[in-house]
């Protein structure tokens, strides 16, 4: 009820409501439940690809990022010696 009122005192645009209601719901989520974190991401970013607050490209735009490419090979890397050295090492 105090968000409601206070984005009604800001005046802002339904696309600011939108985006400040969804943020407060994804850490709410986060903090207070048990669902995985990359769930309560890409429901987000589907709440906001649409109601049209992101365009598909801005959307799509950082799964192309090297970074996020490095990280991802490196957590592959990781489970693949995770899941085979412990059979190396006990014959």
């Amino acid at each position: 009820m105090c968000v409601i009122f206070v984005l009604e005192c800001i005046r802002v645009d339904w696309q600011a409501s939108l985006s400040i209601l969804v943020t407060i719901a994804v850490l709410g989520t986060l903090i207070f439940t048990n669902v995985r974190p990359h769930i309560v991401m890409m429901a987000a970013l589907t709440i906001f690809s649409a109601t049209g607050i992101l365009t598909p490209s801005e959307a799509l735009s950082g799964f192309s990022n090297s970074g996020l490419i490095t990280v991802a090979a490196m957590f592959m890397a990781v489970s693949y010696t995770h899941l085979t050295l412990p059979t190396i090492y006990s014959v």
